[in-house]
């Protein structure tokens, strides 16, 4: 099987980190790494040129690993969409409560790249789109799940297509805003479990429940 010989990561944020982790940590990584694969991350020129300590040990630690650190613009990324369902203990249901989105945690993410730049398996994906998943559930169930894993009052908000639209035309450079159309959409954002690489593998991915429980308190600070 043919392994890569140069791998670019474009960021090094909390899905960035997950991916240059697992990747590092793969054993084929490890393999050869000297001879057959340079592994590098995209980072803001800001960043590179930064004298914060906290900056400056971070970046000592890619390069210890044997990471080529490069410089360039990136774009800021939003939210996760899952966070801002939950404020205030208010739950919002983008586009209807029985419209279906998929979740996958970041290490999640990290595990199945990791897994399909070393072992790609031309027969399985060569050439196609892939997926992967830790849940696919409806607004209503990711409710239901912050409600048994947090108790006490919850209200429920459901923001319509319409609401969406009208949010959309008062606040059109909002990032959120466009991201909250598109998965009110319902469009594009959610496939079934047995779709997935890591089904088809048989790598296990954090769930919803599981999540959530792992990060009660971080969710919870971030709806205050």
């Amino acid at each position: 099987m043919t392994r890569p010989t140069s791998i670019l990561i474009i960021g090094a944020g909390e899905l960035g980190t997950a991916i240059l982790s697992n990747l590092t940590s793969h054993p084929r990584y490890h393999q050869h790494r000297d001879t057959t694969t340079t592994l590098a991350v995209l980072r803001r020129a800001s960043t590179l040129a930064s004298a914060d300590p906290a900056t400056q040990s971070e970046l000592a630690a890619l390069a210890s690993r044997g990471i080529v650190v490069e410089g360039g613009d990136l774009v800021a990324s939003p939210e996760s969409p899952l966070e801002d369902l939950i404020s205030g203990r208010v739950l919002r249901g983008l586009g209807g409560w029985g419209n279906r989105v998929t979740v996958t945690d970041v290490r999640g993410i990290g595990t199945v790249v990791a897994d399909l730049v070393f072992n790609p398996g031309d027969s399985e994906t060569g050439g196609k789109v892939v997926y992967a998943a830790g849940d696919t559930v409806s607004y209503g169930e990711v409710a239901d799940v912050v409600e048994a894993v947090y108790g006490g009052e919850w209200k429920r908000e459901e923001w319509d297509r319409e609401f969406l639209k009208r949010k959309l035309a008062e606040q059109p450079d909002d990032l959120m805003v466009k991201y909250q159309n598109a998965f009110g959409a319902g469009i594009g954002v959610s496939w079934e479990m047995e779709r997935t690489v890591n089904h088809q593998r048989g790598i296990r991915i954090t769930g919803l429940r599981e999540y959530v429980e792992e990060n009660r308190e971080r969710l919870l600070q971030l709806s205050e």
